[in-house]
């Protein structure tokens, strides 16, 4: 192996090592207007973000509001520094962590 494979990989292991990523971390999202409410819309949302691989995604009816769902985004996070960075906001009680899924990037 040469030498500036060896130096990449530390590299990246010194990168994995500080970023940790947790793949059995799901979100709740409280809101999602009816006519957004699908997979392939969501998936390709998570994609593009560089965020996530969405496995699967429960949709259920809003408690109040008739043409809104709420759902449980079940995926396998990207390993990256935005990543890391969502997932410490939302593990942080102190913390907002927000997502805006922009309608016009479809």
């Amino acid at each position: 192996m040469c030498s500036e494979t060896v130096f990449i990989n530390n590299i990246i292991e010194s990168w994995n090592a500080d970023h940790n990523i947790d793949n059995n971390l799901s979100i709740y999202i409280p809101h999602v207007l009816e006519k957004y409410a699908n997979l392939e819309y969501i998936k390709n949302c998570f994609h593009k973000l560089d965020i996530a691989q969405v496995i699967r995604i429960d949709f259920h009816n809003h408690q109040y509001l008739k043409n809104d769902k709420i759902c449980f985004i079940h995926m396998k996070w990207y390993n990256n520094s935005m990543v890391h960075n969502l997932q410490s906001k939302i593990m942080d009680n102190n913390e907002d962590a927000k997502l805006v899924l922009d309608s016009s990037s479809k």
